[in-house]
């Protein structure tokens, strides 16, 4: 619980000396504009003045826990802590009791959400078979979160009671696969980051960035496309390149000679490469996959790209497999 974490217990240290009126009035607006400063660049994901926020919190940090500890060093005698540790008790003790009112009120929250979902599909569920429902998924929140209007739609066509009350046992085995799924993904993203190399199913360690790759290839090979369309002829598409080019990863546009084929790649953390072309606007576009980047010298800057279909999931096993983490269900 983040009421008990080491950021909260630092927090009940610094607050155990009151500093001078000016000076907290100083540190409450320095924190507001790192804080802001932080949020924004977050949201852009401008990684090198957000490392620069990060250090000047820290640093205030730093300040701010010093100047603590040489007061409260100072007023150590005359404190009462008594009423301290009782503050620091009831900060503990307050979110535990809150607790199961937090649950209530987020059961709730996900039954009003259930209620709408199956509305937008405009069944007409009665409120007894409203609270059935509620009462077969409870007390899995992920139950709650992912039935919708078209399970209502197929609950309501079971006639008999043990029909309903078998198609809701199907319903949480399924919910219980695909979280199994996902848990299962989760481990193996984890286990991977920073890995070189495949696993024995051809698939690479490392899946950090692989999804955001594939979409932004998938960006450009349209982009292109419709250059071609408009005027006959690729572009390098500097812009869009640079906007959608995932943060953490490098990679290269390169058009031939007579703008007529060209090639996209990206390179995640690890080494992996995921590569987009195309030629004289064949559409979709070739594909390449592997632990280097494509060998485009010589008069074919395709040579080693493959059409994306049936007979290439051999060679394109990562462009073919979802590395997608549905956390909903987690």
């Amino acid at each position: 619980m983040p009421e008990v974490s080491f950021g909260a217990l630092m927090s009940f240290y610094i607050n155990l000396v009151c500093f001078p009126i000016l000076f907290e009035v100083a540190l409450q607006t320095v924190f507001l504009f790192f804080g802001i400063g932080y949020a924004l660049f977050s949201s852009r994901r401008d990684v090198s003045n957000l490392r620069l926020f990060e250090n000047m919190r820290a640093f205030l940090g730093i300040i701010v826990f010093v100047a603590a500890t040489v007061l409260l060093s100072n007023a150590w005698s005359s404190m009462d802590w008594g009423d301290e540790l009782s503050s620091l008790f009831l900060s503990i003790w307050y979110p535990i009791f809150i607790v199961p009112y937090v649950l209530a009120l987020a059961y709730y929250a996900l039954l009003e959400s259930m209620r709408m979902r199956i509305n937008v599909l405009e069944e007409n569920l009665p409120t007894k078979e409203f609270i059935n429902i509620a009462i077969a998924l409870f007390p899995n929140f992920r139950y709650i979160r992912h039935f919708n209007g078209w399970n209502a739609h197929e609950y309501l066509e079971c006639l008999k009671p043990s029909e309903k009350a078998s198609y809701l046992a199907d319903f949480k085995h399924e919910v219980d696969t695909v979280a199994a799924n996902a848990d299962a993904k989760v481990k193996r993203f984890e286990s991977g980051k920073g890995r070189s190399g495949f696993d024995e199913d051809g698939i690479w360690f490392d899946w950090t960035y692989l999804e955001e790759m594939k979409s932004f290839l998938w960006t450009i090979a349209s982009l292109e496309n419709q250059r071609w369309m408009e005027s006959g002829a690729y572009s390098s598409l500097d812009e869009a390149f640079n906007r959608f080019l995932p943060n953490g990863c490098n990679g290269s546009l390169l058009l031939s000679r007579g703008k007529d084929a060209y090639v996209c790649w990206a390179i995640n953390p690890s080494g992996f490469v995921f590569a987009t072309g195309s030629r004289d606007g064949a559409f979709p576009s070739m594909k390449y996959e592997g632990d280097r980047c494509p060998i485009t010298e010589g008069a074919d800057i395709l040579s080693e790209f493959v059409d994306d279909n049936g007979d290439a999931d051999s060679q394109l096993k990562n462009w073919h497999f979802s590395f997608y983490i549905d956390r909903s269900y987690l």
